[in-house]
């Protein structure tokens, strides 16, 4: 009970130091020291939340932003990731495998309003979130008391444009999330 109060009070210092950072011309999210700090913190209490409580693989819900899908694709994949042909090209052939081997709901969402509908949906205990640093952190805040864990995805060729997102990662997090391996705490500060 202590870390939600804990969380509440970063959630209202995040707000001003979005606040400050854009005083002092810092509103580039992509090398933003603060949104790591506060993704790291969240995840962390995240961890610890679902450590506490027993998940199954059909009460976690992972949220993929739509730039992960090549943008050449013609395969509409917002509405059914289930679409994807398994090209290749990129990592939501990835995602249907782990939505498969895991019995996970995996959703590619356009934005906050389709996110939002998937959570409603589906009514997860825990969701794994990935998105652009400033997506990210207003849908963590929007979605509490709902532990979101979050990762950043990777804009290599730019904003919105072919990104990338470490499955690794995702599935590392349903590992811990399923209770298949011990705990184990972020190595980033």
């Amino acid at each position: 009970m202590i870390r939600l109060y804990l969380y509440r009070i970063v959630s209202v210092f995040w707000g001003l130091a979005i606040f400050l950072s854009r005083k002092i011309k810092e509103d580039d999210y992509t090398n933003c020291a603060v949104a790591q700090k506060f993704l790291h913190y969240n995840n962390t209490i995240t961890l610890h939340r679902v450590k506490r409580q027993k998940v199954n693989a059909s009460e976690i819900l992972v949220l993929l932003p739509h730039c992960l899908q090549n943008y050449d694709c013609p395969i509409k994949i917002t509405s059914r990731i289930d679409n994807c042909k398994a090209c290749g090209k990129c990592v939501i052939k990835t995602m249907v495998n782990l939505k498969n081997e895991y019995g996970i709901h995996v959703n590619v969402a356009t934005g906050g309003t389709l996110a939002r509908k998937y959570i409603k949906e589906t009514r997860p205990k825990i969701v794994i979130a990935v998105a652009c640093e400033r997506d990210l952190i207003s849908g963590i805040m929007d979605s509490f008391p709902l532990p979101v864990y979050g990762i950043f995805n990777e804009r290599i060729h730019g904003p919105c444009f072919n990104t990338r997102v470490a499955t690794e990662e995702i599935r590392r997090i349903l590992t811990i999330f399923l209770g298949e391996r011990e705990f184990v705490s972020l190595n980033n500060s």
